[in-house]
């Protein structure tokens, strides 16, 4: 759908044919005036819709266009001065080697930690195993197939290190080989980028990241090798190690992952840190210096939720940074800086071990991008009395777990904060400058929704959709419905749209996951994919996220409502419209994500603007004001406040009541 450009041969009342080009598998948007046929506004207003033909709506000043239907074909809705993700942008979707390939030992693989820690009962919920997952490792054709349908441009995946490796060193499994090079041709061929991930926390069994040091750096290195050299000719983006900071704590403090360690000690986790550290480093080297002709980039994947400062004061701001220090900085700063950061070197004292020279210059730049997996946030403050307990969570002395009861929460029990994730790409770039970009490995949530879900009984959860042929186990014929995801997605891109605008150098983003997995301890109750996998039976069926992000994927910015105009204007011309979005399966929803761009002018002008649009929006005599924002079924003031804060730029959660964030909370403490 969209408009056309030649004005009709009235003069006086130039008029513009909205064109709608039918597509049944795919959203579009109606816009749908509450009296008339008609947009009145002044000045400039332009709205550029969802999905494939978006919408353009133009108005100058006391002048009307008419809106009607032709059968020409759609044009670009990308135009010149729209915001817009930077080109090359990489969009594509992640999964791991044990959440989803199987085969656990089958052609000469031999157990990872994982395998050993999910066999031990009370481990993992229902004593879920990686043993079958999704059988990825027989179906992964299919699979490949799937992805292409879904316009995915890259697939971020892992290695199984015991797979090439079964012993963690010596001996080469060639069927393992076999299988990463089948895979990764099989991804090329459908035009796929693969994004390859060495280390993403199956740990061949009879090594340890507590070390000694020298044994377990080199096996990995001696891993990267064989991997660079038998899948570098045709990987040109690798990532290292995949959430160190998981590995070190959760493995080696609260025992909730593998190896499952609970009393290895204080120093446990910071020992398990430094020789991930070391090894990462040392698998850069040898990717520098051995395989430069690949011409390759190779890079780490950190995790990391934001933490916002519980109040403006500087105590609060300065526990912020603390906590951001004790997650992010730990790993962040040795690989961009050389070491760690000084409250963690204060703290920890000789409990932290120390680089050398020589060990601090290999790290040192050894990242050439930032990879950032993130999902949440909480507010940090001060801790009133001193935490319970020892070692690392004590070391970090802040209380960092608050919430805004307000916020919705994913099926992890996450706080849902869209914001927060333009906040960390502005913390990164600001700290840490990455030459190389940013690159989001890893965004993505679980639906309570799909929980318990039983899809032979909630015919109210599917939907029939017309897609692109049937991908053998895949349902073309069916579709779940995840309208939370959807949510999740639009508010995040819309997030990172605002970091970029901003100045926050983002160059690509990762749907987590691909697939519904084993997600770890939770075994399969969490499932975070946009493809459901029916486990026993290992069929695929898409879900309405899925179909989001492969409109995502195609066209980019045309698959978000994008408002830009002269504020005053467009409360007017709200006062007199519903905007609503409505999928093939007669859902209804609003995206309403990023403005284009800040007006140009002083602070002030906004400020009046922003104030102008609450009044005259609560003054309407359209109180109903259609802006679905997810579930969020708000008053007409709230769903004003929600809009209005999009149009602002100002990514606030659409459910609460909390603080707008204040803009220098811990980038500068001085």
């Amino acid at each position: 759908m969209a408009l056309s450009s030649a004005p009709s041969t009235r003069v006086a009342e130039p008029v513009w044919r909205l064109r709608i080009e039918p597509d049944a598998s795919k959203p579009w948007m109606l816009l749908v005036h509450r009296r008339s046929r008609f947009v009145h506004g002044q000045q400039h207003v332009a709205l550029t819709a969802v999905a494939v033909g978006a919408v353009t709506v133009a108005s100058a000043s006391r002048k009307r266009w008419r809106l009607s239907c032709a059968a020409e074909p759609a044009e670009p809705a990308i135009k010149s001065g729209f915001l817009a993700f930077p080109k090359p942008f990489v969009f594509g979707v992640a999964t791991s080697a044990y959440q989803i390939e199987g085969a656990a030992n089958m052609h000469g693989r031999k157990p990872s930690i994982w395998d050993e820690f999910s066999h031990k009962p009370g481990t993992t919920n229902d004593g879920a195993t990686g043993d079958v997952a999704c059988d990825h490792y027989h179906l992964f054709k299919e699979d490949v197939a799937l992805m292409s349908s879904l316009n995915v441009k890259a697939y971020r995946f892992s290695i199984s290190w015991s797979r090439i490796l079964p012993d963690g060193t010596g001996h080469i499994n060639e069927e393992g080989i076999k299988f990463y090079s089948d895979l990764i041709d099989s991804l090329l061929s459908a035009g796929i980028d693969p994004w390859v991930t060495l280390y993403h926390w199956d740990l061949p069994a009879t090594l340890d990241w507590l070390g000694p040091k020298e044994p377990i750096t080199s096996a990995f290195s001696t891993y990267a090798r064989t991997c660079f050299k038998h899948f570098g000719d045709r990987v040109k983006n690798w990532i290292t190690l995949n959430e160190p900071w998981c590995s070190a704590v959760l493995g080696y403090n609260t025992g909730d992952h593998a190896p499952g360690y609970t009393d290895a000690g204080e120093c446990a986790p910071y020992i398990a840190g430094h020789n991930m550290l070391l090894a990462h480093a040392e698998a850069v080297r040898v990717f520098r210096e051995e395989f430069a002709d690949q011409e390759g980039q190779i890079g780490i994947s950190l995790n990391a939720d934001w933490r916002q400062p519980m109040e403006s004061t500087y105590e609060d701001r300065r526990a912020a940074r603390r906590a951001m220090d004790f997650s992010l900085g730990w790993f962040a700063q040795p690989v961009f800086h050389g070491d760690y950061p000084e409250c963690m070197k204060e703290t920890c004292g000789d409990r932290l071990p120390t680089f050398t020279p020589d060990e601090s210059a290999l790290l040192k730049g050894s990242s050439d991008f930032f990879g950032l997996n993130s999902y949440s946030a909480n507010f940090a403050k001060v801790a009133q009395q001193p935490l319970e307990g020892s070692g690392y969570w004590n070391d970090i002395g802040v209380e960092w777990w608050h919430t805004d009861p307000d916020w919705e929460r994913s099926d992890m029990g996450w706080p849902i904060v869209p914001w927060s994730l333009r906040e960390i790409l502005l913390f990164i770039q600001e700290r840490y400058s990455p030459l190389g970009g940013i690159i989001i490995t890893e965004n993505g949530c679980a639906c309570e929704s799909e929980e318990s879900a039983d899809l032979d009984c909630r015919s109210d959860a599917l939907t029939p959709v017309a897609w692109a042929g049937d991908v053998g186990r895949h349902q073309a014929d069916m579709t779940f419905d995840d309208p939370e995801r959807v949510r999740f997605f639009r508010a995040h891109l819309s997030a990172v749209h605002a970091a970029i605008s901003r100045g926050a150098d983002v160059r690509g983003y990762f749907a987590w996951s691909f697939l519904d997995n084993f997600e770890w301890a939770e075994g399969y109750a969490k499932r975070f994919g946009i493809v459901r996998v029916d486990f026993p039976t290992q069929e695929r069926m898409l879900k309405s996220s899925a179909r989001f992000l492969a409109n995502v994927f195609e066209v980019g910015v045309r698959s978000f409502l994008v408002l830009t105009s002269y504020y005053p204007v467009l409360c007017r011309l709200l006062r007199s419209w519903h905007l609503a979005c409505f999928d093939n399966a007669a859902h209804v929803e609003v995206a309403l994500l990023e403005k284009h761009k800040l007006m140009e002018g002083v602070q002030a002008k906004i400020d009046h603007a922003r104030q102008q649009l609450k009044r005259d929006c609560l003054h309407s005599r359209t109180k109903g004001l259609s802006l679905l924002e997810g579930s969020a079924r708000l008053h007409a003031c709230r769903q004003v406040m929600s809009f209005w804060a999009a149009i602002a730029a100002v990514e606030v959660d659409r459910r609460s009541h909390m603080r707008l964030y204040v803009p220098a909370s811990i980038y500068n403490l001085e």
